[in-house]
């Protein structure tokens, strides 16, 4: 990994630790409705599932919108990985499901899973937006303050380290 990678993947942690302050994950009770409702079948191919992290992933209906259960599917790793950076749900069944039938049956269950868990308005507010702002600000310090470490190790012959866990350590041996 490039050192430039570890600094920037722990900038996105950061932030998608932030956006979950106002914007949390479901419950465990919320996903294992969610389970229940697909029954434990893949909302889009409609392959059964295990409840397993492996089998069984909680992808986001609509990209770029909130993590409420509402905006969540059950999605087997096939149609996880068949999907598309930013596609909406009824793109990826349009793909994947040939048969009109099936087709309705699939989108009309995500619809009804949406009606039932509708999107609340996201937390907007002027001390919030202020808060995230001065959030993203020290994220963009950080990862200055650690291009320059690394530079200014480099300069002194040290050799950085490139991990962005608590056992990284600069030159010598540990």
């Amino acid at each position: 990994m490039a050192s430039s990678d570890s600094g920037k993947k722990v900038a996105d942690h950061m932030r998608r630790f932030l956006r979950g302050i106002p914007d949390p994950e479901p419950s465990r009770d919320e996903f294992a409705e969610l389970w229940q409702f697909f029954e434990n079948q893949c909302a889009i191919c409609g392959r059964a599932l295990k409840r397993t992290y492996r089998e069984g992933r909680h992808g986001f209906a609509e990209p770029g919108a909130r993590r409420a259960i509402g905006n969540r599917l059950l999605l087997c790793a096939v149609c996880s990985l068949k999907r598309e950076k930013g596609e909406w749900w009824r793109n990826l069944l349009r793909r994947s499901v040939r048969d009109p039938t099936k087709y309705e049956r699939r989108a009309a269950k995500i619809e009804a899973w949406q009606h039932r868990h509708p999107l609340p308005d996201p937390p907007e507010s002027p001390q919030i937006a202020s808060c995230l702002a001065r959030a993203e600000a020290a994220i963009k310090d950080f990862t200055a303050a650690c291009q320059d470490l690394r530079a200014a190790c480099h300069a002194h012959g040290h050799q950085a380290s490139t991990t962005p866990t608590g056992s990284a350590h600069v030159g010598g041996s540990r």
